[in-house]
Order: C-alpha cells, then sequence, then structure tokens
C-alpha cells in the first residue's frame, strides 16, 4: 500500500510523524513544497526510511510558483511519478492541498484531510464557512488532533464516523530520554545555558496571539506572592519581541525574565528538563505542540483554554493546570502551581507525561492508518464539478495564511 504525504516542510515534529506512518504502511511518500522554517533550525536534519520529495526551497519561490501555476502542475506531475494508493494532505487552504484534492477526484485516488483546526481558533464568516466547507467536505476522510478538532470537520462536512485521532503528535520517546539525561547532568547544562538555578519556562514565537505581555504581567504579580519565586525564561523570538522587552520592563521584573531567543531542536529537552513548569497561555492556539514536549519531558504544565492540546490532553489539576487568558487567571495559576508541594508538582509533571504517551508517533501513523480504512470503504465519487473546479482553480494561486 503507497501512501503520499503532502506537507510543507519536514521538522522533526514532523519527520517523528512519518516515522511512525512507516509502521503501518509498506510505501510512504512524503512532497514537500516549501521546505523553510520561521528557523533554519526548524527543518529536520535527519530522517526516518521513506522517501522525500522536496520541490522547492524556500517561501520566495513557493509562492512564485503558486502565482503562476506552476506549483499546481508540479504536484499532478510527482504524484502522478508516485502513483499513490492514497494521499494526505496538510490542511485544505494551501495551493498543494487543493492540488492534491483535485488529483485524488480525478484519478479515483482516495483523500484524507489533517488538520488541527478548531471552531474558534479566529473569527469565522459566515461566507467563507459555507465555501470551506464546499471543499473539505469533499476529503474522503481526515486525521485530526483530538475531540474539537473533530467536531470543527464534522460540522466542515466529513461524516464522524470517518475522522480520526492523532495528527498532534512529537517523539515522545526522544523528549523523555533526553530530559531524563539532562536532569543527570543538571550542573554543568545550566552552567553551560547561562540558566537560573530555578526557573518556570515558556516557549512560543512572538507574535500578539502567544499573549505574552499578559504572561509576563502574571508572573510579576505571582512573584509578588510567593516567598521564594522561581526566575522566567522565554525561549523563541519574532516581530513582537521589543513589546515583550517593554512588558518586562513596565512590570519591574527586569532580571528575573530571561530571553535568550530561539533553541533548536537538539537542545530544547534541557531546557524544558531543568525547568519547575512549563507555561503556554496563547488567546487563540490550534494546538501547540511545546505542550507536547514539555508533557513528555515530564515537566508540569500549565495551558490556556483555548489550546487545542489543553482541550484534547490535559485535565485540571490531574495531567496539567488550566487558565483563562487573563492577566489575573494567569498569576493565579502560576501561584497555585507553587502552593503545591514539590513532590506534588513532580507527580503532575509524570502524569503529563503519561497521558501525552497515548498522543505520540504511534499514534499518528494508526489514526492515519485508520483513516485510510474508512475513505476505503468510501464509494469513489465523480469527478470534481465545473463549479468546485473553479474555485479549487482561483484558490491554486493564493497564499492564505489566516485560515488553517
Amino acid at each position: 500500500m503507497k501512501l503520499l504525504i503532502l506537507t510543507s516542510q519536514v521538522s522533526p515534529y514532523h519527520n517523528a510523524r512519518y516515522v511512525g506512518a512507516t509502521k503501518y504502511f509498506e510505501d510512504v511518500h512524503v512532497v514537500s513544497t516549501v521546505n523553510a522554517g520561521a528557523f533554519p533550525e526548524f527543518i529536520a536534519k535527519s530522517l526516518g526510511k521513506y522517501q522525500l520529495h522536496r520541490l522547492y526551497e524556500g517561501h520566495e519561490a513557493y509562492v512564485a510558483a503558486a502565482a503562476s501555476k506552476e506549483l499546481v502542475c508540479q504536484i499532478k506531475k510527482v504524484f502522478e511519478e508516485i502513483g499513490p494508493d492514497f494521499i494526505a494532505a496538510a490542511g485544505w487552504a494551501t495551493p498543494g492541498s487543493l492540488a492534491a484534492l483535485e488529483y485524488g477526484r480525478d484519478c479515483k485516488v482516495p483523500t484524507i484531510l489533517m488538520s488541527e483546526s478548531q471552531v474558534d481558533d479566529a473569527p469565522r464568516s459566515a461566507l467563507r464557512e459555507v465555501l470551506k466547507r464546499r471543499i473539505v467536505s469533499q476529503f474522503d476522510a481526515a486525521l485530526v488532533g483530538g475531540p474539537p478538532h473533530a467536531e470543527y470537520a464534522k460540522r466542515l462536512g466529513i461524516p464522524s464516523d470517518k475522522i480520526h485521532f492523532g495528527y498532534n503528535a512529537v517523539d515522545n520517546a526522544y523528549f523523555e530520554r533526553e530530559a531524563d539525561a539532562a536532569r543527570a547532568h543538571g550542573d554543568v547544562l545550566r552552567a553551560r545555558y547561562n540558566l537560573p538555578e530555578r526557573y518556570i519556562l515558556a516557549s512560543a514565537r512572538m507574535i500578539k496571539k502567544k499573549n505574552l505581555s499578559n504572561l509576563i504581567a502574571a508572573y510579576a504579580v505571582a512573584r509578588n506572592r510567593l516567598a521564594d519565586p522561581p526566575e522566567l525564561v522565554v525561549l523563541g523570538d519574532g516581530p513582537e519581541r521589543t513589546v515583550v522587552e517593554a512588558a518586562i520592563r513596565s512590570n519591574r521584573v527586569e532580571g528575573f525574565v530571561h530571553l535568550p531567543g530561539f533553541r533548536g531542536y537538539e537542545v530544547l529537552p534541557a531546557y524544558y528538563a531543568l525547568s519547575e513548569g512549563f507555561l503556554h497561555v496563547s488567546t487563540a492556539e490550534q494546538w501547540g505542540l511545546v505542550i507536547n514536549e514539555a508533557m513528555a519531558s515530564g515537566v508540569p504544565v500549565i495551558a490556556s483554554r483555548p489550546c487545542g492540546a489543553a482541550r484534547s490532553v490535559i485535565e485540571d489539576g490531574v495531567t496539567g493546570l488550566l487558565t483563562d487568558v487573563d492577566v489575573a487567571s494567569i498569576s493565579d495559576v502560576i501561584t497555585r502551581l507553587y502552593d503545591m508541594s514539590p513532590e506534588a508538582r513532580a507527580e503532575l509533571g509524570l502524569s503529563g507525561r503519561d497521558e501525552i504517551g497515548r498522543w505520540g508517533p504511534e499514534r499518528f501513523g494508526s489514526g492515519l492508518r485508520a483513516a485510510v480504512d474508512s475513505a476505503r470503504k468510501t464509494p469513489r465519487r465523480s469527478r470534481i464539478q465545473p463549479w468546485d473546479r473553479a474555485i479549487l482553480n482561483q484558490l491554486q494561486r493564493k497564499i492564505i495564511d489566516t485560515v488553517a
């Protein structure tokens, strides 16, 4: 059985998923369209036993190819050369995914949508939702993150019996193994990375929805409440770094909040492992893979309720702590974490590790296989109707950054 997975790039977490897929499919091909991320380190340095086909090297080449429709032609050419039995496409709104859908329907190849969208990720217009449903409902099955993503996929026209879980996976074994190794060498690694003796950690791209200004203000409030407060380390970079720096100054926590910048995959487990807790408090978040990483590292996690991961894998007080996104709520839950004994915090981290262990690459592979099996049972539909084809052809020229 030959599976083709269409994606924008292959990061370390993509690679872990595709390795998981190779356990359920004899022949896995990955077609990567952009091959670039927000940071150079985002691209995986080593790959599993699947065949990777790179189409373009960088966002500019990709955008130009989409505008000229060269991208669609190139995708269909590669698909014809591979001759897949099934296609799994990441997202519905990219030119590549739309080309994959069109190819699948024309060539009677079952096509699976891989999606992490929730209904409240972004403002939804009625007209756009009608258009989105018209497109999404033409996929044969879906692999989604968790229950809230399944509800939205069902609302967009995919039958509930053809929706399966497991899309949002990271390499749990890697983070568990490397975090435990880091704890065994804590003093050496703290000195190497210039880390505080005690700290809580956040890791996010510095953009508005990550809510970092409220996080820093909440940390300042909690710091004044706690008898022996930890410091705060915020990994990442982005266009709102100056806003974050201003929040540090206005809340008078200079010297207690550290901004080391982006840190690569090889060192992330150490930052998680040596922390006393992890914070991710986005105002909107389709999933939040850093939550997976922190939980796999055995760290107690505080996550905001809008995060897809929080809604799917965190039971408040059992596998992590949940918070709303305002300053008062975040400061209260930080205080709640430190009202716990060190032993109770450690137990919360281990419970989180156990829970996220059920959502790793193995589940991606088994979930994708279940999606393929359910798609295979669906009678092959006719070629796309002229009106829908016209919509696809128009959208295949566009790069839509605000719809997922």
